[in-house]
């Protein structure tokens, strides 16, 4: 038996911090695979874990519409190839877990968990859930609320009766910087098979009528990717950092410095710069927002100043520019 954790949640929940918790609390016994899907074209996620663990990364797309056949590919192939005690499935910030598992239709020797995060800090500053979170939460078999050292005793109350009323059978855990381990996602979920609902015939003739709207999901986020194989300034990156927009979700990536390299992680205002280990090849930055092609302009102008080398490579210009269109 296979067991799948499907962690997901809004961009900047805090699904990579989880991760890497869980993914450290791991029994030593255990067998764990990890999927990160990134909507990006640059996949930078694997470098903000901090545990060396088998990773498969798909870019570009997600994997609850346009990625799906490339998710179904990496779990067989990890099963047949190393039949792991457990694949965790990060999934990108903006996708729909129930078109997800629908998507899957996997043979019912799997088993789904699926981890929905949800950021009480930033639910602390708007107007409660909205309706597509308290949808997300139905479908899921636990749920955690992150970040709920920096709220009210209230706020957080209010959000626990809130998804007990949307649902009832949930398992709801409250994490501090990501507080979860290996064994508070072991929660044995249903086959996939029995959590995929019935065919409505109205879509299925809207999806032989018009196929491209079976592989789509709204989305109002905008993506902006960076690469430079020149080392950067944290000091200009945190700087940069700090006045961005509230129109920009999250913004994470790993740079190259002077003496190794540094990995950051930006959301809802609060920004976490640490050392990673070893040293890379380039600095990736992704930038995940309402981001007009003006603002994208704008942002690889300022990446562009924080390189430590002062003349760009035509090859490096080209490259960034073919990102701005992926």
């Amino acid at each position: 038996m296979t067991y799948i954790t499907i962690l997901t949640g809004k961009l900047g929940s805090g699904k990579t911090t989880i991760l890497n918790n869980i993914l450290r609390t791991k029994p030593v016994n255990k067998n764990v695979e990890v999927i990160i899907n990134e909507i990006s074209p640059l996949n930078v996620d694997k470098n903000l874990l901090t545990n060396p663990y088998n990773v498969t990364e798909i870019s570009n797309g997600c994997t609850c519409c346009t990625k799906s056949e490339d998710l179904k590919k990496a779990i067989k192939n990890s099963r047949q190839e190393r039949n792991p005690d457990m694949i965790i499935i990060e999934t990108t910030g903006v996708a729909n877990p129930d078109n997800f598992v629908k998507s899957l239709n996997l043979e019912d020797t799997y088993h789904a968990n699926i981890v929905l995060v949800i950021d009480l800090y930033r639910l602390a500053g708007s107007n409660g859930f909205g309706k597509t979170t308290l949808e997300n939460s139905r479908n899921a078999t636990t749920i955690i609320l992150s970040k709920s050292d920096l709220v009210s005793r209230d706020v957080l109350e209010k959000a626990i009766v809130n998804l007990r009323k949307a649902n009832p059978g949930a398992l709801i855990k409250t994490s501090k910087n990501g507080s979860i381990t290996y064994d508070d996602v072991q929660t044995p979920g249903k086959p996939l098979h029995q959590k995929i609902e019935e065919k409505s015939p109205v879509k299925e003739l809207l999806y032989q009528l018009f196929p491209e709207l079976k592989n789509q999901h709204k989305s109002s986020s905008q993506v902006f990717s960076f690469e430079t194989k020149s080392e950067m300034n944290t000091q200009k990156l945190e700087a940069f950092i700090s006045r961005l927009p509230k129109k920009v979700d999250r913004a994470k990536g790993i740079i190259k410095t002077r003496n190794g390299s540094t990995r950051f992680n930006y959301a809802a205002g609060l920004l976490r710069m640490e050392e990673a280990p070893g040293n890379v090849k380039t600095s990736k930055i992704v930038l995940i927002g309402r981001i007009s092609w003006q603002d994208k302009i704008n942002y690889m102008r300022e990446f562009w100043k924080m390189r430590s080398e002062r003349e760009i490579s035509l090859p490096e210009i080209y490259a960034n520019i073919k990102l701005l269109f992926a």
